[in-house]
């Protein structure tokens, strides 16, 4: 099997950076993460269908969950009907949220993006190097 320590990014890299990320680092202030959220707002919000960065669905769902506690805080909504499968995974998905500050559900928005976006990159590498290799 090929080493693929030429790839600048690692499994682990992802791992580490998933696990400390969730955290928002003390030096952080409200303003940064402020202007970070409505950059990732704006990205998200503007990413084309046909784009090859796409985060998936299960991403998707934790993003609209965020998004929601930081616009309109805690549920305060009935729990849609049992035939309403989508409305109803986004109502439990915003509701595991009840409780948390908006800075929170920000910071955690800016994490999952950026944790799509590591992922696409680790797959680019990785076939990249797959190419590379085969030529």
């Amino acid at each position: 099997m090929e080493s693929l320590s030429h790839i600048p990014f690692s499994l682990n890299d992802a791992l580490f950076f998933r696990f400390y990320m969730s955290v928002i680092p003390p030096h952080y202030s409200e303003r940064y993460i402020n202007l970070r959220y409505n950059k990732a707002l704006y990205i998200v919000q503007h990413l084309p269908a046909s784009s090859t960065f796409q985060p998936t669905k299960a991403q998707k769902l934790e993003l609209y969950a965020y998004y929601k506690q930081v616009s309109h805080g805690d549920v305060d909504t009935q729990r849609p009907g049992i035939f309403d499968v989508v409305g109803r995974a986004k109502w439990d998905a915003w509701k595991k949220l009840e409780g948390m500050k908006p800075v929170e559900a920000k910071h955690r928005y800016i994490d999952i993006l950026l944790r799509a976006a590591t992922e696409v990159q680790l797959f680019f590498s990785c076939l990249f190097a797959f190419i590379r290799n085969a030529q």
